[in-house]
C-alpha cells in the first residue's frame, strides 16, 4: 500500500466531498498492523498530533475486550485544501458557511497514523479525542462524536515511507511530512459571528502588529526572510480581497482591501519566519496595536465589539 503523498490528497478531498466533515472510513478502509492509514477529520482549530487521543475498539469485545491506544503511531497531522477552481471550492464551500462558523477558512485535517503491531484482527472502529482547546466550526461534525470504521486484516506490514522519484534520473527519497505542517506563526484570528446575527461588510481592514524575531545568526532582520499568509477562505473570490503589508521594525501594518465589501473574518492571517532559510524565530508576546475599519467609500468607520487576537503557534 505503498501511495504518495500526492495520491492520498487528492482522494482524501474527493471523498470529503465538501470540506469540513468527517469521513466515516479512513483511507484505506482496511490494513495490517504495522501499515499506515490516514484519517479525515474535518475542518477543526488548533488540532496537533500532540493534543489528541487514537483509539481502535474490535467489535469482538468478547474475544477483544476494551480499547487499544493508537496514538503513539500518529506520525502527523496536516491541513488539506480543495483546488481552488474545483467545484468544492468554489460550490460547495463557495457559501462561506465554514468560515462563518469558524472565522477560519474550510481546511481538511488529515492524522496520518502507522498502526502499532498486534492489533486484534477483524472490524472496529476507530476513534479520534481531542484535548481542550480544539475547537470545531459551529454546527459541523466533530471527530469526538464519530465511529470511523475500520478493518484489520491478519498478517503484518509496514509503515508507508511516501516514497517518491527525486529526479529524472530515477533516484527515491522518502517523504518528509513535516515539510507539510504548519511552521511556527503569528496568527492574527477574528472573532466568529454570532449565529444569526447581520454581518456587515467593509471596505476595508487595517492591522497593526508589535512582534519581535530574533536572528539565530546575528544578523537583522529583512522582509525578504518574513511572510505575511492571508488565510485561504473562499470568500476571498467573491469579495475580490487584496493584501498588502508593511514593516517597520517590530511594527507590522497590513492591509485587506475589497473593492465590493468583505466581511470581518476574511482579514484573517499569520506572520510566519522563513525559517530554517532565514535563523528567524519569534520572540516574546506578540500584541494588536490598532485596528482600523473603513467603508466602501473609504470613510473610517466602528468595527465589530469584539476585537481580534493574536497567538503564537
Amino acid at each position: 500500500m505503498n501511495y504518495t503523498i500526492r495520491n492520498i490528497s487528492a482522494l482524501l478531498i474527493l471523498i470529503s466531498i465538501v470540506t469540513g466533515c468527517v469521513s466515516i472510513q479512513p483511507f484505506p478502509n482496511a490494513a495490517k498492523s504495522g501499515e499506515t492509514i490516514t484519517l479525515a477529520v474535518g475542518s477543526p482549530e488548533g488540532m496537533t498530533k500532540d493534543n489528541i487521543t487514537v483509539t481502535f475498539t474490535s467489535n469482538d469485545q468478547v474475544t477483544y475486550p476494551g480499547s487499544t491506544d493508537i496514538t503513539s503511531g500518529v506520525k502527523s497531522v496536516l491541513k488539506l485544501y480543495p483546488d481552488r477552481t474545483s467545484y468544492a471550492w468554489l460550490v460547495s464551500t463557495g457559501t462561506g458557511q465554514i468560515a462563518r462558523r469558524s472565522a477560519h477558512g474550510p481546511w481538511l485535517s488529515v492524522i496520518i497514523v502507522d498502526l502499532p503491531l498486534g492489533l486484534p484482527e477483524g472490524a472496529g472502529v476507530i476513534n479520534v479525542t481531542t484535548d481542550p482547546g480544539v475547537t470545531y466550526p459551529r454546527f459541523n461534525p466533530s471527530a469526538d462524536a464519530t465511529d470511523i470504521d475500520f478493518t484489520v486484516l491478519p498478517g503484518t506490514g509496514l509503515p508507508n515511507l511516501f516514497e517518491y522519484v527525486a529526479d529524472g534520473f530515477g533516484n527515491t527519497v522518502n517523504g518528509n511530512l513535516g515539510r507539510l505542517q504548519p511552521r511556527p506563526q503569528a496568527v492574527v484570528k477574528f472573532p466568529v459571528p454570532d449565529e444569526g446575527a447581520s454581518s456587515p461588510i467593509y471596505g476595508a481592514i487595517e492591522v497593526s502588529v508589535n512582534l519581535s524575531m530574533n536572528d539565530l545568526n546575528g544578523g537583522s532582520i529583512l522582509d525578504e526572510g518574513i511572510r505575511v499568509v492571508k488565510d485561504m477562505q473562499p470568500g476571498n473570490e467573491t469579495s475580490q480581497v487584496n493584501q498588502t503589508w508593511s514593516r517597520t521594525e517590530d511594527d507590522y501594518t497590513v492591509m485587506f482591501v475589497s473593492p465590493v465589501g468583505m466581511h470581518y473574518y476574511e482579514a484573517r492571517f499569520s506572520i510566519v519566519p522563513l525559517f530554517p532559510i532565514y535563523g528567524y524565530q519569534i520572540t516574546g508576546i506578540p500584541t494588536i496595536t490598532s485596528v482600523a475599519y473603513y467603508d466602501l467609500t473609504g470613510t473610517l468607520i466602528s468595527g465589530p465589539a469584539s476585537l481580534p487576537t493574536i497567538s503564537v503557534e
